[in-house]
């Protein structure tokens, strides 16, 4: 019945224009009719509770029922969401201005939400910064973000302005990443993606990934960076880096040629003890995606994401991870 719920909204949502692009791709690449596709697509919507998205994003149509039934679907992320994380409070983790507030032991950086600040306060508040981060209060996958250097804007009106035009309520001073974070990308910060789980006050990392930019100020999978897996016991990125589309590898990055396999994340053992201890903050959200920054005196959270992406906890590690979350799963009714 819920893959039948879900099925109902992919059908409301979707983008079609992108979808049939990709029908068409997929029928000349595996040689079979459109129709075909589309029966086949909706079946495995039905059964598996996949979107549309994820039958072409995971290359569904290449593979045998018992491969798809490894991957975390839309359908059954949002079902371990709703069983781990309390409504009440994923408030923290969707208002980025309250989970600064929240966090702010572990944030490491000032901000301001221009709605709160008049002009002349919020005027002084930009003149003593050089670079800021301006950022949609509810914004996702790193969309709408900018990189404004205020030397840049010669009359603050004008950037004030352009802040409220844009909604670009959140207003953070820059992370300024580790050297090591830097030689290997220094067009943004590079952030680690660190997925836990909590059961019974005990803190499970299920996933770390490390997200690097490509001549973009933000690292995200989905704005065209890539992302290698690491190993959660050393700190070592122990695979080639993706993209979210395509099935080039990188070894090193493709601009700074810094190695990526084998990279060494600082502050290892200290990344791991600040999650544990942020975990404890909202317990009642007991699975969170977690964006870690590493500056040169240590870890800092960018933000919290109790709706994390199934992307990037899958396609870097080449592999359907749903074996993971019913391991999770198991765990919390023991």
């Amino acid at each position: 019945m819920k893959n039948i719920i879900y099925f109902l909204y992919f059908i409301v949502t979707t983008n079609y224009k992108e979808l049939f692009q990709k029908i068409k791709c997929i029928s000349g690449e595996i040689n079979k009719s459109k129709l075909k596709i589309i029966f086949d697509m909706l079946r495995v919507s039905l059964k598996y509770g996949a979107s549309f998205k994820d039958y072409w994003m995971y290359g569904f149509y290449n593979l045998k029922d018992d491969e798809i039934n490894s991957y975390v679907t839309t359908g059954r992320l949002y079902e371990f969401y709703s069983r781990l994380n309390d409504k009440e409070y994923i408030k923290f983790f969707r208002d980025k201005k309250r989970f600064n507030e929240k966090f702010q032991k572990y944030i490491g950086r000032e901000f301001k939400l221009i709605n709160e600040v008049d002009n002349t306060s919020l005027k002084e508040w930009l003149l003593k910064r050089d670079i800021i981060m301006a950022k949609p209060n509810y914004g996702v996958s790193g969309k709408g973000i900018e990189r404004i250097k205020i030397k840049d804007w010669p009359d603050i009106d004008d950037l004030i302005s352009h802040l409220r035009l844009k909604k670009l309520e959140l207003l953070e001073d820059c992370i300024i990443q580790h050297p090591i974070m830097n030689e290997l990308n220094p067009s943004c910060v590079n952030s680690i993606r660190m997925v836990t789980v909590q059961v019974d006050n005990k803190i499970d990392i299920i996933s770390a990934v490390l997200r690097i930019g490509i001549k973009n100020h933000v690292d995200n999978f989905s704005a065209g960076g890539i992302a290698a897996p690491i190993d959660i016991e050393t700190g070592t990125v122990y695979k080639p880096a993706v993209k979210k589309m395509g099935s080039e590898k990188y070894i090193a990055h493709p601009v700074t040629t810094t190695p990526i396999t084998g990279f060494k994340i600082p502050y290892w053992k200290e990344v791991k003890k600040m999650i544990n201890d942020a975990c404890s903050v909202v317990p009642q959200v007991k699975t969170i995606g977690w964006d870690i920054a590493i500056s040169e005196n240590g870890p800092i959270i960018i933000e919290g994401n109790d709706n994390w992406d199934k992307d990037v906890f899958q396609i870097p590690y080449g592999e359907g991870r749903q074996y993971i979350l019913n391991q999770s799963l198991i765990s919390s009714c023991e």
